[in-house]
């Protein structure tokens, strides 16, 4: 494209002025003369077409703009004005590739979003629901309520019952519902459809109004009494409620509809029950004898990739950071082979804490994805017992990918107030396998915590045994034990600490990560951003590496 001519230039201008100026026919004779002097200027034939466009003649919009897109495929404003043609000539296909396009131009294009989503519904509504338009859909859909999306999700499920569609349409069915009214305004546009009475249940649950909620989640039971979904969630309300033998009527019969979270959640007096008669397998610990009498132990635990990733970080940011006496204890599952020699040398550069060391060989190569992650999460779990048993000090167990920003003085001692600490959320707000956390947990040195903490290894063991190797499992365990496992036994005194401890996401700019909040003491580096390799490029997160 060659550069304008101060010829051309100022006719574009005095055209462009006549265009704004409501004089369209001044305008249209403005373009086409610079045109002639110029017929390749992409701003001409742009605004030409948009001219044709507001002239009633949105086909020749369509072929002026996409010459200029040709000479200038960068012009933002000319990908959205293409589309608002194409819209005009029913054509929301190739409209919704325009407004894309001018999305990923620039992401904020004025008015541009919310047509790209109603070309992407229109191309849904008048063909087949393909997959890459439903797609499309899912981030432009997206609020707190997660209405709409939910209704993408069982849209995608129809589509294509892949395993991954109905864990997204799962995962939607909980998290859809917050505000009441705008809830009810849902399901009035379909009364009968179970996951509009689901979302208007969970935002009653979440208002604090259980009665109600139950009574919407039974009005969806009753019109799909074997929809796994509408089984889950009027469960999670009785959970919470502490009725639990109902609910777990309710888990058993929708995870034999459809296999997934709820065949690893048990809240059952004789499941729990039998768990105190189970004997945990012999995990080979090979406990070092203790250096010095650290009034406390770091216990952290993970596969080989997770320890070259994070092991080295979270021990010296508690060495730095934590400005408590303690030693650690390492478990690492198929390890490098070199694995010894590096945690020797990560305890002589520390100033000699004292860490120890134990491994696991396990064969996982006919596993998939979410059994080898489960089963690495709830290893540490399993072997917690043994730990408590062997220090006979309070263990503070932790992920191996959190960064330890601050003093835990304190928090140490509101712990040892009970038996057990772990960060805790209001059960009206979220599910049994959100209610407790596992990143951060505290074994205080006492009968109650070694009955908890065996239990939970029971419950986890059994499960894993049984094939249940579900996501969250380590969490569902630490719930369902504390409410349910001491129906006849005195239970532990837990300490539940505030979720506000974590860093949980992280904002940036230019490669520069925004320093955590003063409250802050964790940072968890793996969950804080949708790509991890973000995080430990970040300088914040080296300067804790050791190399």
């Amino acid at each position: 494209m060659h550069p304008p001519t101060s010829q051309s230039a100022n006719l574009l201008q005095a055209a462009f002025d006549a265009h704004r100026a409501g004089e369209l026919a001044t305008a249209e004779s403005g373009y086409r003369a610079v045109l002639q002097v110029e017929p390749d200027n992409a701003d001409a034939l742009h605004l030409l077409g948009v001219l044709q466009r507001a002239l009633g003649r949105p086909e020749l919009a369509v072929d002026l703009i996409r010459r200029a897109l040709v000479l200038a495929p960068g012009l933002v404003d000319a990908h959205a004005n293409l589309g608002n043609a194409l819209r005009e000539l029913d054509r929301w296909d190739e409209a919704a590739t325009s407004y894309a396009a001018a999305l990923r131009l620039n992401p904020s294009t004025p008015d541009v979003r919310p047509r790209l989503t109603e070309a992407l519904r229109q191309v849904l509504e008048r063909g087949e629901a393909r997959s890459e338009v439903i797609e499309a859909l899912f981030p432009l859909s997206v609020d707190a309520d997660m209405l709409e999306t939910l209704l993408l999700a069982a849209r995608a499920w129809q589509h294509n019952d892949s395993e991954a569609n109905w864990q997204r349409l799962w995962d939607l069915h909980n998290r859809a519902g917050l505000n009441v009214e705008r809830c009810r305004a849902f399901l009035a546009d379909a009364p009968r459809c179970p996951m509009r009475l689901i979302a208007l249940g969970n935002a009653l649950r979440r208002a604090r109004l259980g009665q109600a909620a139950e009574a919407i989640y039974r009005a969806a039971m009753a019109i799909a009494p074997d929809n796994p979904f509408v089984l889950t969630r009027l469960a999670c309300l009785l959970l919470e409620q502490g009725r639990l033998e109902s609910a777990d009527r309710l888990l058993r019969k929708s995870a034999a509809l459809h296999p997934g979270r709820a065949e690893a959640i048990r809240f059952g007096q004789s499941f729990l029950g039998s768990l105190r008669s189970r004997k945990l397998p012999e995990l080979d610990l090979r406990i070092s004898p203790v250096h010095r009498d650290a009034p406390l132990v770091i216990f952290a635990a993970c596969d080989g990739v997770y320890f070259e990733k994070f092991a080295s970080a979270l021990l010296n940011s508690v060495v730095r950071n934590a400005g408590v006496d303690c030693r650690f204890h390492l478990h690492v599952i198929n390890p490098p082979p070199d694995i010894a020699g590096r945690v020797a040398d990560y305890d002589h550069r520390l100033g000699t804490p004292g860490i120890d060391l134990s491994v696991a060989h396990v064969a996982i190569d006919d596993w998939d994805t979410e059994t080898r992650r489960t089963w690495f999460a709830c290893a540490r779990f399993r072997l917690l017992p043994q730990i408590m048993a062997a220090y006979c000090r309070p263990v503070l167990m932790l992920d191996v990918d959190l960064i330890v920003l601050r003093d835990l003085s304190s928090l140490i001692e509101a712990a040892s107030d009970g038996d057990v600490a772990m960060v805790g959320t209001e059960f009206h707000r979220q599910e049994p396998w959100n209610w407790f956390w596992a990143d951060v947990v505290f074994a205080n040195v006492t009968d109650a915590a070694h009955d908890y903490f065996g239990l939970v290894a029971r419950y986890i063991d059994a499960l894993l045994e049984l094939g249940k190797a579900r996501w969250f499992l380590d969490q569902i365990a630490l719930a369902a034990c504390l409410l349910g496992g001491f129906r006849n036994h005195t239970p532990p005194q837990v300490v539940v600490m505030p979720p506000d401890i974590h860093r949980l996401r992280i904002d940036h700019a230019a490669g520069i990560d925004a320093p955590p909040a003063e409250t802050v003491l964790f940072w968890s580096a793996h969950a804080s951003t949708v790509d991890p390799a973000f995080t430990l490029g970040t300088p914040r997160y080296q300067d804790y590496v050791l190399r």
